[in-house]
């Protein structure tokens, strides 16, 4: 099945069809797509899991890359926001996933454990509970998450992505204050 919308992943079809996707998302959903892309060093589906799902379904999986993942994911869980909120969303996947280049780049790995145990503990508890400080803890187990699972180690940051986080951080803390 090819993509309705080139350099939109097929699973998106149907909704580019019904008009749940604005010209605007298309855009952000691609760029996002090339972001994660960038960054992220593995697969989501290994080569090895793909040739396996086409042996046994006759077809390879639409979803492989992170990129695939990501903008499938915003795509379905974000569509009915608005066009300036669906940007705000793909906007801090980009600012996590660099946020998780800094925050985990050359780290030891009692740091990755003690990461590890403490948000495993808070996702035991149901989030609407959660204090500010278990609300950070989870988000720093999901950011490394990223982190190992995409391989980010052998991402770099570049200087025009550098400076868009700058300035990201700085909005973000514009709006908290």
């Amino acid at each position: 099945m090819n993509a309705l919308v080139q350099g939109i992943n097929p699973e998106l079809n149907d909704m580019v069809r019904r008009g749940q996707l604005s010209g605007s998302k298309l855009s952000a959903l691609y760029d996002l797509k090339v972001i994660v892309e960038k960054f992220a060093k593995s697969s989501f589906v290994s080569e090895q899991e793909c040739n396996e799902l086409k042996k046994k379904y006759g077809a390879y999986p639409n979803i492989i890359t992170w990129g695939d993942y990501f903008q499938t994911e915003v795509a379905s869980r974000y569509f009915e926001f608005s066009d300036l909120e669906f940007q705000k969303i793909v906007d801090t996947v980009r600012f996590d996933i660099i946020s998780s280049i800094i925050i985990f780049n050359g780290k030891h790995e009692e740091f990755f454990t003690s990461v590890d145990l403490e948000g495993m503990a808070v996702m035991g508890i149901p989030s609407e509970e959660w204090t500010d400080e278990q609300a950070e803890t989870a988000h720093l187990h999901i950011l490394m998450k990223y982190y190992k699972d995409m391989n980010l180690e052998f991402s770099e940051i570049s200087e025009s992505d550098n400076e868009w986080y700058e300035l990201f951080s700085e909005k973000r803390a514009g709006n908290a204050g």
